[in-house]
């Protein structure tokens, strides 16, 4: 029967009929009246731990005063420990938590709660167990405001780090960012310390394998100027998670100096590769200088410290959406970002994911609906296949409560042989329950070196090498229909880098170029032909 219904399902996948009889995709996790589970982040609102497990919190109820925090597990057999979530929170009022796991695999939840004004941390007895022990981190700014929108990140020691952001009162005062950390399990804790002033309520925290802690925030572009949306990516880094300097900012990017207009409204993430390098994310637009979106294109960044490279992971089409997509959302937004080794293989791949707007996908009231997409990166981000729906739940016209608009989806940091989701299918409508989800997304067993052939475009072609297989050397064809900055580069069977061919303008015609190997082993190689507008890859042997 659920076979059959399926197949049906696939008849009615571009109709609004499709929301009433077929399941999203991904295990029913529980239920929330709050669609919006963060604050122009996605926020870290799943765990996945070292025996398989995955922890999962979000904000339910369905107003301020009567929300609350819950909480569900699923242990590496696939079995839930609550089929509709567990209650966390002991005073009504609590929302937008987000979780981190213990030495002992044990969730441990940041949250905030309305109803007295307080940040709370609540650790789980055991694994999975949903029976929690509650702490009160210190959350009084110096000016007397209260702190919210708390971030937690546990280092291998044990230290509990969390930042929140200051509940200002005064419009046209950016709010700050306050740090403190427990090293006993939550029983004490430091004073709480101003970090800086920020554009949005929201910053990331998160913890290296090797002891580093990462602060990443926006940090307001011009000086003397109220703007929310015209931000540089920032983060603070201490090599111990204890010994601070927050005089010292790293600058991941410098809008400041863009004559382009592009600059960081909301939506970032970052997470620690396996060598201890910062890795973030974010989304930027063009913003005119009265903080006006100058057109639609909204784009998605990758930084890694390893290298000190960013690079364009999507972008947004340069046409209008003729739908309406909120304030807090742009054709890319709440961008959340994975790492970690392939089982049996030393590849460490990056996973990013984000929420796509489709003006072709649009309720009946106009709302633009919202689909899961991911990219997939290799080589220290010098690498990217992608984009792909994951979910492609279309419900054009749909009426509200019968809509499927994914939103707000988060990743865990850590990864198996899959991408680890949550996310919330917003039914759209007043008075709606909608419902989250967890989705497993298998990570294609790859070299590191992918064929992105979604996104070729006809103005170029990597026509192959000769010979192949070859001994010494070998000869690589293409051609280019236009003049274009061109990349082709050599990787090994991992996805190493081994040797870059040319990086720089090519005249439109046939070329080749020559690989004479050197000291090179013998075995597969992949050659990569990369210009703006997309990539090839092709496979060739050395036999030496």
């Amino acid at each position: 029967m659920r076979n059959l219904i399926s197949l049906i399902c696939i008849f009615l996948f571009v109709s609004p009929v499709y929301a009433q009889f077929c399941d999203p995709p991904g295990e029913f996790v529980g239920e929330t009246g709050y669609p919006v589970q963060s604050s122009g982040v996605a926020a870290n609102r799943i765990a996945y731990d070292s025996r398989g497990g995955v922890h999962i919190t979000w904000m339910s109820g369905t107003s301020i005063f009567e929300r609350g925090v819950a909480f569900n597990f699923r242990d590496e057999t696939g079995m839930w420990v609550s089929s509709n979530g567990l209650p966390v929170n002991e005073v009504n009022g609590a929302g937008y938590p987000t979780v981190a796991l213990t030495s002992d695999d044990a969730a441990a939840i940041a949250y905030h709660n309305m109803s007295n004004g307080y940040i709370n941390l609540a650790v789980d007895a055991f694994r999975g167990m949903g029976i929690f022990e509650f702490y009160d981190p210190p959350d009084n700014m110096p000016g007397g405001n209260s702190a919210f929108w708390p971030q937690v990140a546990i280092s291998t020691n044990g230290d509990i780090h969390i930042i929140m952001v200051e509940h200002t009162q005064e419009q046209g005062e950016y709010p700050s960012i306050l740090y403190t950390r427990s090293e006993n399990g939550g029983s004490t804790w430091t004073d709480p310390v101003v970090v800086a002033d920020v554009a949005l309520l929201n910053g990331i925290i998160t913890a290296s394998s090797d002891g580093k802690v990462a602060i990443l925030f926006l940090n307001p572009v011009i000086s003397g100027e109220f703007s929310q949306v015209k931000n540089d990516v920032c983060y603070f880094e201490s090599s111990d998670g204890r010994d601070w300097n927050f005089r010292d900012t790293n600058f991941i990017t410098d809008y400041g100096n863009d004559e382009q207009e592009i600059y960081c409204p909301w939506g970032f993430d970052a997470v620690y590769d396996n060598e201890g390098n910062l890795n973030a994310t974010w989304v930027t637009g063009h913003i005119d200088d009265d903080g006006y979106f100058v057109d639609e294109v909204t784009k998605l960044w990758h930084y890694s410290e390893d290298v000190g490279r960013i690079n364009r992971i999507a972008e947004s089409s340069d046409e209008l959406l003729d739908c309406m997509y909120g304030a807090v959302t742009l054709p890319i937004s709440v961008p959340s970002i994975s790492i970690g080794t392939y089982p049996d293989s030393e590849v460490e791949t990056i996973q990013v994911t984000y929420i796509g707007l489709d003006e072709t996908d649009a309720s009946a009231e106009g709302e633009c609906m919202g689909d899961i997409y991911i990219v997939y990166g290799w080589d220290n981000g010098h690498i990217w296949e992608g984009p792909h729906n994951l979910t492609e739940t279309h419900s054009p016209d749909c009426s509200p409560g019968d809509c499927l608009s994914e939103n707000f989806a988060s990743s865990a940091e850590a990864i198996s042989d899959s991408v680890h989701l949550t996310y919330v299918m917003q039914k759209r409508g007043e008075d709606v329950i909608d419902t989250i989800y967890y989705m497993p997304v298998a990570i294609p067993e790859a070299t590191g070196v992918q064929d992105d052939e979604d996104r070729v475009p006809e103005s170029f072609s990597l026509l192959g090498n000769y010979p192949n297989p070859f001994n010494a050397a070998t000869t690589i064809e293409f051609e280019l229909l236009e003049n274009s900055d061109v990349k082709l580069a050599i990787y090994d069977i991992t996805g190493a880098l081994v040797e870059i061919l040319h990086d720089g303008y090519l005249e439109s015609g046939s070329q080749s170029i020559a690989w004479t190997t050197g000291d090179a082993a013998s075995g597969a190689y992949f050659y990569k032909l990369a210009t703006a507008e997309g990539s090839r890859v092709r496979k060739m042997v050395l036999l030496k």
